[in-house]
């Protein structure tokens, strides 16, 4: 896995790009979440990341398990409280489209 850094305009963010293959992966540092959230309240992220297709999804594992952080997902943001001050994890907004799922009696199939 390559990992390139550069930064934004008013260099408040810093992005870094996974690239495995044809695949990348934009992941940014200290972005808010309250943008994320019905509430719109709470404090940064240290890493975040959208993803969009599962293959962005292994690129997000790969690089939290490099810098040794844990993973936090975030759906549609209406079930979420997140703290005040940084959240010290890799911050995943999921926008996986045509994930499917069905209920099988005690268990629940999910597909993306």
């Amino acid at each position: 896995m390559q990992l390139v850094v550069c930064t934004t305009i008013n260099f408040a963010q810093v992005f870094f790009y996974t690239t495995i293959g044809r695949m990348s992966l934009r992941i940014q540092e200290h972005i808010s979440l309250k943008e994320f959230t019905t509430m719109k309240i709470g404090g940064t992220a240290r890493y975040f990341a959208v993803v969009k297709r599962a293959e962005e999804l292994q690129e997000a594992v790969i690089f939290a398990k490099e810098k040794e952080v844990p993973t936090v997902v975030l759906g549609g943001g209406s079930n979420v409280l997140v703290t005040d001050g940084e959240v010290t994890a890799l911050t995943l907004k999921i926008e996986i489209e045509g994930i499917e799922w069905r209920d099988e009696g005690l268990s629940v199939v999910v597909i993306a």
